[in-house]
Order: structure tokens, then sequence, then C-alpha cells
């Protein structure tokens, strides 16, 4: 149930940035502990090693011509703030293109 509102937080929060394109599945039951999107024009390499270095949120690249982003793991060791934290750094690197 943790993993599940934390999934849920984070999916909600990603779809309110612009450009960010969310490829989980909405439904709770098919989206447990794991959310992948493309951050809109932002190479995800790029973005990923931004997160990690500057703000030390761990992500990995989700590559392949379909469907390809980052992905992030939300946990029950993970708190709400720790997402709300991803989603803010997240929405400043789409904001300033970085």
């Amino acid at each position: 149930a943790r993993s599940r509102e934390l999934t849920q937080a984070l999916m909600a929060g990603l779809r309110k940035i612009d450009g960010v394109k969310v490829w989980t599945h909405t439904d709770p039951e098919r989206s447990l502990a794991v959310v992948s999107f493309l951050p809109g024009n932002l190479d995800p390499h790029k973005l990923g090693d931004k997160l990690y270095t500057m703000d030390r949120i761990g992500s990995m690249i989700r590559g392949g011509a379909d469907r390809g982003g980052l992905r992030l793991s939300p946990h029950i060791y993970n708190s709400m703030a720790e997402v709300d934290r991803a989603l803010n750094a997240i929405q400043r690197y789409m904001k300033s293109g970085a």
C-alpha cells in the first residue's frame, strides 16, 4: 500500500510538469513501485546524471526506441518528502532546459 501511494503521488506530480510524458500505467494494480517517464526534450542520460550528482536522486535510464526515458522506483523506505524533492528537481531541470 505504501509503495502504491508513493508511486501514484509521483505519477500525479510528473503529469503536472509541462513536457513530461508518463509511460507507467495509471492503474495502481499495474504500477507498483516503478515509474517510467520521458522528460520532454531533455536528454534522459544527462537528466539522470544531474539528478544523481546535483540532487542525490537515483534513477535508471530506460533505453530503446519505444518509451525511452528515465525510471524512478519509490519503495516503502522512501518518504513523501523525497517524492516531492524528486518532482521539484525534475521540474527545475525541465524549466531550465538542463
